[in-house]
């Protein structure tokens, strides 16, 4: 018993001195804070140009007094950086790269999904002609990435509405499955027992 005891004792302070440093005080808990969160390089670059507007053009220098006789400016010459923001023909703060349109960010959403969907499809092709080889002839290949290339305008757009309806229908318990009748299985087995 007191060898029992020994070793219970002896296996708690050897996990207290391996659980040293780190492990031993947990820290805070931030919940989903924990995970990053992607920002955008486009705000980004805003508040980039903003802070650089700020601190190069938006403060104001405090300047003598003209002297009697001189010019009635007193503005220094425009830096390189600053004549090369006002070529650009946009007004100062704004963001070196133009807003993308809503038209074109859904352009590009939808080049990038069916994009993605041809590249499975015809992976998944491209995979099992150098795998199982289970078409012999070349044509049948070509076929397949025909079907891969236009699978997605329309044929999936299908199958997803008929997966809605599928789950709408059962969610509000409009029917199921007929009964389906089978014939021939009674009679094999009728004659399968008679010989």
């Amino acid at each position: 018993m007191i060898r029992i005891h020994a070793a219970v004792c002896l296996l708690a302070l050897l996990s207290l001195v391996s659980a040293a440093g780190c492990g031993a005080t947990p820290g805070p808990n931030l919940g989903l804070l924990a995970y990053p969160v992607p920002v955008s390089p486009y705000f980004q670059d805003c508040l980039e140009d903003r802070a650089w507007e700020q601190e190069r053009y938006d403060r104001v220098a405090i300047l003598g007094p003209l002297t009697a006789g001189g010019p009635a400016v007193a503005l220094d010459p425009p830096s390189e950086a600053a004549q090369s923001r006002s070529s650009a023909g946009r007004p100062p703060g704004t963001s070196s790269s133009p807003r993308p349109s809503a038209v074109t960010l859904v352009a590009t959403f939808a080049a990038l999904a069916f994009g993605y969907q041809i590249l499975l499809s015809v992976s998944g092709v491209i995979l099992e002609l150098l795998t199982f080889r289970v078409y012999p002839r070349t044509s049948d290949y070509l076929k397949l990435i025909g079907f891969a290339l236009v699978e997605p305008f329309g044929f999936r757009q299908l199958t997803v509405w008929w997966r809605l309806k599928g789950i709408g229908r059962f969610l509000l318990d409009l029917g199921g499955w007929n009964v389906q009748e089978r014939y021939g299985f009674e009679e094999e087995s009728a004659s399968a027992g008679e010989s």
